[in-house]
């Protein structure tokens, strides 16, 4: 699955998760001058094909600069995503469907 959603309220991607399992994630919005007020957030969901969401309540845009999140001189927001399995089983299914994925590609170049 490839997704890329911007609303204006925030931005995420997710890329190659297969469906059918729930996936624990991890959402961080890094302070620009110190890391003891970053915002971390975890969860953990089911992600269907071709569904793209995200947060409208993770932090106001309009407390972004002021909070210290957003770097307007350089125009810099940073935030961290991590995505994991919750199973060894899960990894190793994702791992072989990924790499069927690769043959596929490599078969029709």
């Amino acid at each position: 699955m490839e997704c890329e959603a911007d609303t204006g309220w925030r931005t995420l991607t997710l890329h190659s998760i297969v469906t059918g399992f729930r996936y624990e994630y991890r959402v961080e919005m890094v302070h620009q001058s110190s890391p003891s007020k970053n915002i971390v957030r975890e969860f953990a969901s089911d992600f269907e094909v071709g569904e793209c969401w995200g947060y409208n309540r993770f932090f106001r845009l309009d407390m972004l600069a002021s909070e210290g999140y957003l770097n307007t001189e350089a125009d810099v927001l940073v935030l961290k995503f991590q995505v994991r399995q919750r199973t060894f089983y899960q990894k190793s299914r994702d791992q072989q469907w990924y790499v069927s994925r690769l043959h596929i590609r490599l078969k029709s170049a």
